[in-house]
């Protein structure tokens, strides 16, 4: 796993894992890394979104998420494929009640800053994967048929894709309890499902700490979690 910034020597393990991604049952070479570190009850979350085996694409973050599950900074390095316009992109997020501040340098040139307004009681919904296990717990907690977003470019298209948009989604439902099989091992989890406007189906299953162990996409597109550790917890 790569990673922006080494673990630091106060930080504690709390969980790691590895996502595959699948397209009709087959992989497609994409990959997420992630590992969980806690520091005074923060915690603070790295991911290797590794795509050089996909698309040649590759996304390393540093996340920090704070007692509350609040997410309140978000660091990316993106690196671009043979194919794109840029080699490099940083980007950093900063996340207030009702606006998100933005940060981008493009292949060490000029700093564009930016600030967007979001609704408050948003979530953050980047493709991430456990990032989208944190936000579809949250919002399923919203009683309102539509949810406020923050999120950004799911396709790589120019330079800008990472400079974030606010929306609405429609809010996830818990449906029932299931369980889930990681490396031969079952977990419990929660079963949830959202439609979008389009009409397709999302489904997704977490575990007790709201980490996502299973995605589906109109049965077509899945994520898997095919690797987890997780520290023991104590017990009063």
């Amino acid at each position: 796993m790569r990673r922006l910034h080494a673990v630091g020597q106060h930080e504690k393990f709390v969980a790691s894992g590895l996502y595959r991604c699948y397209q009709d049952g087959r992989y497609t070479g994409l990959e997420e890394h992630w590992s969980i570190h806690e520091v005074g009850g923060a915690q603070f979350i790295r991911v290797d979104r590794d795509g050089r085996q996909a698309d040649g694409r590759s996304e390393l973050y540093e996340i920090l998420r704070v007692p509350d599950g609040t997410i309140e900074r978000i660091d990316l390095r993106a690196y671009g494929s043979r194919d794109d316009p840029f080699r490099q992109i940083k980007v950093s997020y900063t996340f207030f009640d009702n606006r998100v501040e933005i940060v981008r340098i493009v292949d060490h040139k000029q700093r564009h800053e930016a600030e967007l307004i979001v609704p408050p009681g948003y979530v953050v919904l980047l493709k991430l994967l456990i990032l989208t296990g944190f936000s579809i717990a949250r919002a399923s907690e919203n009683e309102d048929h539509r949810t406020p977003v923050f999120t950004g470019a799911q396709q790589v298209v120019d330079e800008n894709a990472w400079a974030g948009l606010a929306g609405e989604m429609n809010t996830p439902r818990y449906i029932g309890d299931d369980e889930i099989e990681i490396a031969g091992r079952p977990y419990p989890a929660r079963y949830f499902q959202q439609r979008n406007d389009e009409g397709s189906v999302m489904e997704y299953w977490l575990d007790r700490q709201d980490v996502l162990l299973r995605m589906d996409v109109n049965q077509i597109n899945e994520a898997r979690l095919t690797r987890y550790a997780r520290r023991p917890e104590s017990h009063a």
